[in-house]
């Protein structure tokens, strides 16, 4: 009965240790990576990283006197500017809308639509076109967004611009559509708090802690406002997909613009191409030591003839961070942060 009752205590013991390190470890850390931790959200890279260093905890609520319109808050009573389409860049990734900077900049109604079921953006468009739904929203401009890790696989390949639907159908679809993209909250016992002090530690031997999808890298400067204001942390994908991006695979993407460039003519709209620079990509130049292959992306498609407007978003950012400025893209998040939606609501013109 005495061994039963040692072994008793010695389990207790473990669970009472097992139970305060959760305890502890939450709310000194864990609970602050929650994705809306004090009504404030934390980026996506800190959630996946654990690196509570670079987590900018920020309100998701900011000002400008107009605002962007969703599709299922649309009125088809009135006519739009511009339409927008695209990945989480064009549905509130980093907590703001560059669509919200446009409209304010140029009194503008802007309507943001996703892609129709497993279309891409490019043959979406052409569906719209084809059944009527352009002429019913009446844009005299479309963005077609896309973050350039995915830009080629979307883009470039073969589409099909002969897709039809109902346009009562293609209106019901949007009417309710709504981008919801939020983390359950994390709840006291959890494995990242076992995480936490796991990849803290992996990190100072590898750049991406071994098997974390987050790389960790230092930079030559400042650029961030956080505790750790030299860690660059960027998506995996932003060096997998780096190859994917040549000669051939971005003039075929420029070739499938140019085609969709040319069918919207015909409605007197006007399109442009906004790709969002991948984190890495951006920042790539002030990285210390960089081992890492560079992006050709941004560079092969200045050099090509476009019948659209190409929003050289690298160039633009770029151009901030030459300047110094702090916080372009959010230290913990893959996504631009508010700074860099003003610039291009002020730099993107329409004519």
């Amino acid at each position: 009965m005495r061994k039963y009752k040692k072994w008793i205590r010695f389990l207790l013991c473990i669970l009472s240790l097992f139970l305060i390190y959760n305890f502890i470890i939450y709310n000194l850390f864990t609970r602050k990576i929650d994705a809306n931790h004090d009504q404030q959200t934390v980026g996506d890279l800190t959630r996946l990283s654990y690196s509570v260093g670079s987590m900018y905890l920020r309100d998701t609520t900011y000002f400008v006197p107009v605002r962007h319109i969703e599709s299922g808050e649309f009125d088809y009573s009135k006519p739009i500017d511009i339409l927008t389409i695209g990945d989480s860049f064009s549905n509130g990734g980093g907590s703001n809308y560059y669509q919200d900077f446009i409209a304010t900049e140029n009194g503008f109604n802007v309507l943001n639509i996703q892609p129709y079921n497993q279309l891409n953006s490019i043959e979406t468009i052409a569906l719209l076109q084809s059944s009527g739904y352009l002429k019913k929203v009446k844009p005299k401009y479309i963005i077609i967004e896309s973050v350039e890790r995915y830009a080629i696989e979307k883009i470039a390949g073969e589409n099909n611009l002969n897709h039809t639907e109902n346009i009562d159908t293609l209106m019901n679809y949007y009417a309710g559509k709504r981008y919801i993209n939020e983390p359950p909250p994390i709840s006291f016992m959890n494995t990242g708090n076992f995480k936490i002090p796991l990849y803290s530690f992996l990190y100072q031997l590898s750049n991406n802690a071994f098997f974390s999808k987050v790389y960790k890298v230092e930079l030559q400067k400042d650029f961030f406002s956080v505790r750790n204001k030299r860690d660059l942390l960027f998506y995996f994908q932003d060096i997998k997909n780096i190859s994917k991006a040549n000669p051939i695979t971005v003039s075929s993407m420029n070739q499938n613009l140019n085609t969709l460039a040319e069918k919207l003519k015909s409605d007197g709209i006007k399109l442009y191409f906004l790709p969002a620079p991948d984190k890495y990509n951006l920042y790539s130049d002030y990285i210390k030591d960089n081992p890492y292959p560079k992006s050709i992306f941004f560079e092969e498609l200045r050099k090509l003839d476009k019948d659209y407007y190409f929003v050289d978003t690298k160039k633009i950012l770029g151009d901030e961070l030459t300047k110094g400025e702090k916080d372009i893209y959010y230290a913990d998040d893959t996504h631009w942060g508010i700074k860099a939606s003003k610039v291009l609501g002020k730099t993107i013109k329409f004519n």
